[in-house]
C-alpha cells in the first residue's frame, strides 16, 4: 500500500511541476486561439508580457512572452512568441525552450501526433528538422550558443500553417541574418 501511495505522489508531483509550462497540445492549439484569448490562458499559467513589436514589413504583430523570467535580466526559462498577421487568420506560434526534458516532451509529442519528417540540415550551430501533418508544419530547431560564460543550448519549435510553408526557403540562412 505505501509503495502504492508514493507512486502516487510521484505521479501527481511531477505533473504539478511540468503543470506551469505548456503541454505540446496546449501549445498546438494557441496557434487558432485570438491574442485575448492567447494573453488569457498564458496569464492563467504564470506566463507574462515581455513584449510587442510589429516585423520589418509591417504585416504581422509579434506578442512575446515569458515564463519563469528572470527579475533584472531578459532571461527566462521560455519564450512564446505569437505572430498574428493584419490581413489574414495564419496566426504562428514559435516556442524557445532552454530544457532538455521540455524539449524531448514537445518532441516526443509531435512524433506522437502523425506529423512526418519532411526534412533536416545542420549549419551555423543549428540543427534544423521540419515534420508536417495535414495543416501544420512544425519547424524545430537546436541551437548551439557561444557567449563569454560558455556554449549553452536553446530549442525552437515554429508552427505554421502549411499554406505558408516555403520549402525553397532556408530557413537557417534566414535565422543568421537576424
Amino acid at each position: 500500500m505505501i509503495r502504492y501511495l508514493l507512486c502516487l505522489l510521484a505521479i501527481v508531483y511531477g505533473n504539478v511541476l511540468y503543470a506551469q509550462n505548456l503541454s505540446f497540445e496546449e501549445l498546438v492549439s494557441l496557434q487558432q486561439k485570438s491574442l485575448v484569448e492567447v494573453e488569457e490562458f498564458l496569464s492563467a499559467k504564470g506566463w507574462e508580457l515581455l513584449h510587442t513589436d510589429r516585423n520589418k514589413g509591417g504585416t504581422h504583430t509579434i506578442i512575446t512572452f515569458t515564463y519563469k523570467k528572470e527579475e533584472l535580466i531578459d532571461d527566462a526559462e521560455s519564450f512564446l512568441y505569437y505572430a498574428y498577421p493584419k490581413k489574414s487568420a495564419n496566426n504562428t506560434i514559435s516556442i524557445q525552450v532552454n530544457k532538455l526534458d521540455v524539449y524531448n516532451k514537445y518532441l516526443t509529442a509531435l512524433k506522437a501526433s502523425g506529423a512526418k519528417l519532411l526534412s533536416s540540415n545542420a549549419k551555423h550551430n543549428i540543427i534544423q528538422k521540419i515534420y508536417q501533418d495535414a495543416t501544420r508544419t512544425f519547424i524545430v530547431g537546436t541551437h548551439a550558443i557561444k557567449d563569454g560564460t560558455g556554449t549553452h543550448t536553446t530549442h525552437n519549435f515554429l508552427i505554421i500553417n502549411n499554406e505558408d510553408f516555403r520549402p525553397d526557403l532556408d530557413l537557417l540562412d534566414a535565422a543568421v541574418e537576424e
